[in-house]
């Protein structure tokens, strides 16, 4: 990195890592227009749902493989990972059919070293050696990372699920402590979520279960009202861009050119207008395609299951 470029102001992007067992690994980024919150989470939790029912639905090209009933889900014991607005999530997705039962696992702070870990490393240590200068180029980079392939997918508008479920969820207390949750239907067919200290305790708590979602959301979510890069901002990717263009000569192709020219037309309209030019992304509501096929099927193995780990690493483009 040229030392003049390196006191220059980079684009920062974000990005949500995730891998599902039987289906790969998948990173999705992001532009500051959108926070790195709870409601970011379950957008890309909720791709990742649908990621899995796609793959079974495809099945092995000739027939559909059976959707799984119970999820298993794994993530950083972090803030915007452990929140009311995750319970209301999972709860809404055994009320909606999509799974007989959600299990959550949070990672011990400071104890733990997963498969996930690595896929960042690598990431990480191939980003020391290339230099990325759009965010296609970072998408590619990642690809290079994996001999057996890397899903990416550059997120432009986010769906607002906390207005969503918002005034459909009780506020529960002391969940911050806990590392382990469920969601199920009870004997009364309501969905409750429990919770333990641990993966390893023998009870769970309390044994009535807590009602966190109290009906199912109407329609469908709108979208995130994106956030606009302040005008001093866009002077400094300009004043980034100009760096590029000086310094790195010839490396710098009429292709970034492009992109930059198009990155910066569309931010700055949404600085000046407050036009956000991207295109709706449909919510795709959960299938219930397995309840069908157990029904008509002869499948006499054991629970099918699934798994889901997920990290967020903050990246600049430098």
């Amino acid at each position: 990195m040229p030392s003049y470029l390196d006191r220059k102001d980079f684009l920062d992007v974000h990005n949500m890592g995730s891998i599902i067992e039987n289906v790969g690994r998948l990173m999705d980024f992001n532009y500051a227009n959108y926070g790195d919150d709870a409601n970011f989470l379950l957008n890309v939790l909720h791709r990742d749902v649908t990621r899995i029912q796609e793959h079974r639905r495809k099945g092995d090209g000739e027939e559909p493989y059976p959707m799984p009933e119970v999820l298993y889900v794994q993530l950083d014991n972090v803030g915007t990972n452990k929140s009311v607005m995750l319970l209301a999530y999972i709860s809404w997705l055994v009320m909606s059919g999509a799974f007989k039962k959600v299990k959550v696992n949070f990672l011990i702070v400071g104890h733990t070293h997963e498969n996930i870990d690595q896929m960042f490393s690598r990431f990480s240590v191939r980003l020391k050696r290339k230099l990325a200068m759009t965010l296609d180029e970072m998408m590619e980079i990642a690809k290079e990372c994996f001999s057996d392939g890397i899903f990416t997918t550059a997120v432009a508008k986010v769906h607002d699920l906390k207005t969503w479920f918002g005034g459909r969820y009780e506020n529960v207390c002391g969940i911050s402590t806990q590392q382990t949750f469920k969601t199920f239907k009870n004997e009364a067919g309501e969905v409750v979520v429990q919770y333990k200290m641990y993966s390893t305790d023998k009870k769970w708590l309390p044994e009535e279960g807590l009602k966190v979602l109290n009906s199912m959301p109407e329609n469908l979510p709108d979208f995130v009202k994106p956030k606009a890069f302040s005008k001093e901002g866009l002077t400094k990717l300009e004043d980034l861009v100009d760096g590029m263009r000086t310094i790195l000569s010839t490396t710098f192709t009429p292709t970034h050119e492009a992109w930059w020219a198009e990155l910066l037309r569309k931010q700055r309209k949404l600085t000046e207008e407050g036009i956000f030019e991207e295109p709706n992304v449909p919510f795709v509501l959960p299938s219930k395609l397995h309840a069908r096929l157990m029904a008509t099927t002869q499948i006499q193995s054991p629970t099918i299951r699934t798994y889901v780990q997920m990290c967020f690493p903050r990246i600049n483009i430098t």
